[in-house]
């Protein structure tokens, strides 16, 4: 597969480092690659546009030292970056101090190291109960230090100490929701200042019941909008997971039938990787990750990504046991059938409005949508079309002013080959179209937020509420939802959170008598919950906005028993003078609370 050429358009801010993307590397499925097969991925990765593999390694691999040393060296004849990612959750043990501190020493001044300001630069996946022993390995190795303690959440991550930033590996929806950004802005909150890494993946499946794993989430629009929010985040660092963790199918690296060992020791019941590329993922990367380092980047070529999944809902294919979310995350658990939808999933990079797309799925042709269209039309487009009951070859073909692109992938089967199991990957592939150069009109600094609805779409009296972060200043915005949570168990509500407005409201004398008023006809008949908050989909345009959650609700948006930041709920038939009220006393709550 060729990657898209682009025109990078340079820095015109001085940084004290550019900003980086890396890809998270399983280290452990890799055993038998010499270096020759270690440089042909690195060149892939440098094609795409990636600064660094995250080598993730977990303590007690025989083969970690000599897998090192290869990558190492095939690292430094390609010029390439590598850095640590002790995985404290994998292997035979957390990781001994002394250990990590050993192999640290060991690489700190090899050339293919990754630094940031003239330190090492170092990760893990987990290990929040060994951050104690980080000080003495700091002190040991001058190195920078950004673990992934998602476990514990932004807040409480930040009060374990050494920490010099922190990375989020929370990069996948909850339930039938798609992604938005409420975590990231949690952690941005607790972080004050301190450098984040956020995660961006593509999809989500596994099924090795020797490791207890057998779910999915939701992706479908997750790769598409995920970079989007990058380009909004900003964040210092965005890790990619990953590039080769095939037994949860997040995977954007080449595929390697000698790559496959977890399956075996995972006891998956069939390969679900094998003949299922992602090398599709990866097409528009260039142009996504110079659009994230300098805010805009130019088109040379028109390209088309495509992917779906091989086998409808309806297939009759046995679901297998998978869920969607899993309990071992707190999650409520969906029937996958309620989550996915069959549809083939498309991305196009143009360089000029009033494009059509045609989907032809076993001969039979539909227009295509699409969900997404950039600023003056030019830019990446993004869409669907259902599969509505067609199985046989894929054709999508996007025919654009400047020419025809078109992508032919695996046929949709209702056949289970798979021991009679669905298989919930996803196929993807891509095609490079014409030539025909162009910029956007501006800037991604220059856009803001000028339409869009909530999931779900915006309607009704729920009092939903969150930040807008503009520049330096802060304004809170009412937004309604008709959408409850379809599992409160996992959206607990957080009674202390109540009581302190509670208690902060009855102490404004102005407002005593209508919030008693308000307590007896609404408050004390119907049940003020805790929801899911919803971030718009935005359309983007003109200046910047960043949306955040409620300062006085983030410190909860990192807790595991609460996934995402809540929302103060207000019964959907009172009166609609009411949604006025509760923003205002929202929003005196939130400038008493700053």
């Amino acid at each position: 597969m060729r990657l898209l050429p682009i025109l990078a358009v340079a820095l015109s801010v001085c940084r004290v480092q550019a900003k980086a993307v890396f890809a998270h590397f399983m280290v452990g499925n890799v055993p038998t690659w010499d270096v020759a097969t270690w440089q042909a991925d690195i060149r892939v990765a440098q094609a795409a546009r990636i600064d660094a593999f995250a080598l993730n390694i977990a303590f007690g691999d025989p083969n970690n030292l000599a897998t090192l040393s290869r990558a190492f060296q095939a690292a430094n004849i390609l010029g390439f970056k590598l850095f640590f990612s002790f995985d404290y959750a994998g292997g035979t043990r957390p990781w001994p101090q002394s250990d990590v501190t050993s192999l640290i020493l060991q690489y700190r001044a090899n050339g293919a190291y990754f630094q940031y300001n003239g330190k090492p630069f170092v990760s893990t996946f987990e290990g929040p109960d060994s951050a104690p022993q980080w000080a003495a390995i700091k002190s040991a190795t001058n190195c920078f230090f950004i673990p992934d303690w998602s476990s514990k959440g932004a807040a409480v991550a930040m009060t374990l100490g050494n920490a010099d930033g922190l990375f989020n590996w929370a990069a996948w929806p909850y339930g039938q929701n798609d992604m938005y950004t409420v975590i990231d802005a949690s952690y941005r909150n607790f972080l004050g200042g301190k450098p984040y890494m956020m995660a961006v993946s593509p999809w989500f499946y596994t099924n090795m019941p020797g490791y207890d794993k057998n779910w999915m989430w939701k992706g479908e629009n997750l790769w598409f909008d995920r970079w989007g929010q990058v380009q909004v985040v900003q964040p210092e660092f965005v890790q990619i997971i990953s590039w080769n963790d095939f037994g949860e199918s997040h995977y954007i690296g080449p595929l390697h039938d000698d790559s496959y060992g977890a399956f075996e020791t995972g006891r998956a019941p069939f390969n679900y990787v094998k003949g299922m590329p992602h090398d599709g993922w990866r097409v528009f990367l260039p142009y996504l990750i110079s659009t994230y380092k300098n805010n805009i980047s130019s088109i040379a070529q028109e390209a088309l990504s495509v992917w779906y999944r091989v086998n409808p809902t309806t297939s009759g294919c046995s679901f297998g046991g998978t869920t969607g979310n899993t309990l071992s995350q707190q999650q409520c658990e969906y029937n996958p059938a309620d989550i996915v939808r069959d549809r083939v999933h498309y991305t196009a990079l143009l360089s000029s409005p009033n494009s059509v797309v045609t989907v032809t799925i076993g001969g039979v042709a539909s227009t295509g949508t699409w969900r997404n269209i950039p600023d003056g039309g030019i830019g990446l487009y993004q869409g669907n079309a259902f599969f509505n009951g067609r199985t046989g070859p894929v054709v999508v073909t996007v025919q654009s002013p400047a020419g025809t692109t078109t992508v032919n992938g695996a046929p949709i089967t209702n056949s289970c080959p798979n021991g009679n199991l669905q298989n919930w990957n996803a196929w993807t592939g891509s095609a490079i179209g014409p030539t025909n150069p162009a910029t956007p009109p501006r800037r991604t600094d220059q856009q803001q937020c000028i339409a869009g609805t909530g999931v779900g779409n915006i309607a009704g009296l729920w009092g939903q509420i969150f930040f807008e972060m503009k520049a330096d200043r802060h304004q809170v915005l009412s937004h309604v939802n008709t959408d409850i949570a379809h599992c409160l168990p996992a959206h607990a509500p957080n009674w202390d959170f109540l009581q302190r407005l509670r208690h902060h409201l009855w102490a404004n004398p102005v407002i005593q008598l209508p919030l008693w008023i308000i307590h007896m006809m609404v408050f004390a008949t119907l049940p003020v919950i805790m929801v899911t908050a919803r971030q718009p989909h935005v359309a983007m345009s003109k200046s910047r906005s960043i949306p955040l959650p409620l300062k006085a609700h983030s410190q909860f948006a990192g807790d595991k028993a609460v996934p995402l930041v809540t929302a103060l709920v207000i019964w959907r038939d009172s009166a609609p003078w009411l949604g006025k009220f509760s923003q205002k006393i929202a929003q005196d709550y939130v400038l008493h609370t700053r």
